[in-house]
């Protein structure tokens, strides 16, 4: 669904891969920059408005491997990093609702579910067509949407945005109290899925839930995600424009 970029390290035998500490080695390579990114770490940059793409460095991925030339044989040790909270501190479904997980189907009519769809996917192909990866098809991890002003319960519009912290500052007070941070979870939903009961969220969702708090100063609020999970995504190529017409109706079930 999308994509990590990380470092492979590959070490001499295979003692050293089973003897490895593997938290210290995630520490080491892999927390500065998600801390980085969380605005924890100084970077040591004298720019300090370059910020670090949190669609990168959140979703950053790991390899420890042992090679065995003789036997053609292949060892290895796969992770992507997620910060877990301080000791007394955690992540908690708010208290308003009483059912504070819900499929967006059953929360959302038909029509929003498209126009949901169809943002998401305008917001796909302007990252490709604009991007500086063009011809490297690949969804990014994490987005922002923002409905606008609803008449009645019905929402009438919706914008995806770039995740990041400039886009969450250029938004108005109104914005940022109907905004939904949304990211594309690899856990399937369960066929069985019982709305009364909450399911497992992707690992994706610790590293996000990280990057609010410490560097959006969100910590302690109540905010709105989505959790993003289409069967499969279709490859958006270089011949596509940023007009969507036409949105299967299969994207309605796909949240």
């Amino acid at each position: 669904y999308i994509r990590s970029s990380g470092k492979i390290v590959s070490l001499n035998t295979i003692e050293s891969l089973k003897k490895c500490d593997k938290n210290k080695f995630l520490n080491e390579t892999c927390l500065p920059t998600l801390l980085a990114c969380c605005g924890v770490l100084d970077v040591g940059d004298d720019d300090d408005n370059i910020e670090i793409d949190p669609n990168v460095s959140l979703v950053s991925s790991t390899c420890l491997t042992y090679c065995d030339l003789k036997s053609n044989m292949t060892v290895y040790w796969f992770a992507f990093p997620a910060l877990a909270p301080r000791t007394g501190c955690g992540i908690a479904y708010s208290t308003v609702n009483h059912n504070p997980q819900r499929k967006l189907i059953n929360d959302w009519n038909p029509r929003e579910c498209k126009l949901l769809a169809k943002s998401i996917h305008k917001f796909r192909v302007l990252r490709e067509c604009h991007g500086t990866n063009k011809g490297n098809c690949w969804c990014p991890p994490f987005f922002i949407l923002v409905p606008s002003a609803t008449d009645g319960e019905v929402k009438k519009s919706m914008k995806c945005l770039p995740f990041s912290e400039a886009t969450y500052n250029s938004l108005s007070r109104l914005e940022k109290e109907n905004m939904i941070f949304g990211f594309v979870d690899p856990n399937p939903t369960p066929e069985n899925d019982d709305e009364a009961t909450t399911t497992a969220l992707g690992w994706t969702l610790r590293n996000l839930v990280a990057y609010l708090s410490l560097r959006l100063k969100l910590g302690g609020k109540d905010v709105t995600f989505l959790s993003y999970r289409p069967p499969f995504l279709r490859r958006i190529d270089g011949s596509e424009t940023a007009t969507v017409n036409e949105i299967s109706d299969n994207f309605t079930n796909d949240f």
